[in-house]
């Protein structure tokens, strides 16, 4: 074999090992996207009370992080800024029955609008603009199975209150830990 033909032999075998690298890398971006963001995120909107409570809720459809593992409730929206929270988004923290529950906003950038929820997605107790990197407990007196965190003055843009329902197009996964 010739010199030209053993170099048109390496090239071709060079292009055939970077053709297989970038199918292996888009397969693993794939794969990624797939499995580890999809179905992590559920929409629906805050409405009045289902027994009939005088509240005006203007909520649109809003997008929520699920956070329904030990892991995943521990770490929240811990070190992420202002601007990588979209208005219109936050994150749901689901646990496996009611009880109370304390937060606090260790290494968390953004203030903050909190809302403790019954088994039945019903408001029990707001906490407003919780303080940036704050280890302060915040709690209700009231047992939640949820908690939803928007940023903060969500409540009042949207007419969120206590007795507000959480209208989910969709099921909550079940929490665990």
């Amino acid at each position: 074999m010739g010199t030209n033909q053993k170099r048109k032999a390496r090239f071709i075998k060079q292009i055939i090992i970077l053709i297989a690298l970038v199918a292996l890398i888009t397969g693993a971006l794939f794969l990624y996207i797939k499995y580890y963001n999809s179905g992590s995120k559920i929409c629906g909107k805050f409405s009045s009370s289902q027994n009939g409570a005088p509240i005006s809720v203007r909520s649109p459809r809003l997008c929520f992080e699920i956070a329904e593992t030990e892991g995943k409730r521990a770490k929240g929206l811990m070190y992420r800024k202002p601007a990588d929270l979209p208005e219109r988004e936050g994150m749901i923290f689901i646990y496996a029955g009611e009880g109370q529950r304390s937060f606090w906003m260790k290494n968390t950038f953004t203030a903050l609008d909190m809302f403790f929820m019954s088994s039945e997605l019903k408001v029990v107790g707001i906490i407003e603009d919780a303080t940036p990197l704050s280890e302060s407990p915040r709690k209700v007196d009231k047992p939640s199975q949820y908690i939803v965190e928007l940023h903060a003055g969500s409540a009042k843009k949207w007419g969120i209150e206590t007795g507000a329902v959480l209208e989910l197009e969709e099921e909550l996964p079940e929490g665990r830990n």
